[in-house]
């Protein structure tokens, strides 16, 4: 009877011990899934770091070179008054510019130019949003249908990054890293269907 109770007693704490050992081990999947998120997470953090660092250092070295063509001009060129409104002036007309450059979905200068059939040109991932949106390919300016996919405008891309370079900061990267083109085509064959 002694040896009927104490198998019985084994087996209870088998049970118990097992039931924990399987709750320790999904906590450890758990636990071990939740790392490798916070690992793929740090990585990215560490890369956009290392982007902040390489955009630190271009600014640097761009305000060395500025700051000797500023000085040169200072000294060589230009009278004092002549300097502050020829810098005036060309603030004034690179403001004009970036307005004209602005897409009118998202209001900011265009991320990766897109022309329609209709010659109106949008931000790639703007136009994939207004896309699926409103189930249609009409164009968002004119509202005319766009029967061609929309093309890349790498005129306008050109134009972007010397506005860009002017301006003294990058172009956006993080929409072409997650932008993908190849929506244009599936959007617009299930229009055909």
């Amino acid at each position: 009877m002694q040896n009927q109770a104490y198998i019985k007693q084994l087996q209870e704490d088998h049970k118990t011990l097992k039931k924990g050992f399987i709750q320790l081990h999904e906590k450890y999947a758990e636990s071990t899934a939740r790392v490798a998120a916070l690992d793929k997470e740090l990585d990215g953090c560490r890369k956009e770091l290392n982007g902040c660092r390489d955009d630190c250092q271009q600014l640097r070295d761009r305000a060395v070179v500025t700051n000797y063509v500023d000085h040169a001009l200072r000294k060589v060129c230009f009278p004092h008054y002549l300097w502050i409104y020829f810098l005036t002036c060309l603030q004034e007309v690179m403001d004009e510019v970036c307005e004209k450059l602005k897409c009118m979905i998202c209001l900011d200068v265009y991320a990766l130019p897109y022309s329609l059939d209709c010659r109106h040109v949008w931000c790639g991932p703007c136009l994939i949003e207004w896309f699926t949106s409103q189930g249609n390919t009409n164009c968002p300016g004119c509202r005319a249908e766009s029967i061609g996919q929309p093309q890349r405008d790498f005129a306008l891309s050109g134009i972007l990054s010397m506005v860009y370079e002017a301006q003294g900061r990058n172009a956006p990267t993080n929409l072409s890293e997650n932008f993908d083109p190849s929506l244009f085509a599936k959007i617009y064959a299930e229009k055909e269907e």
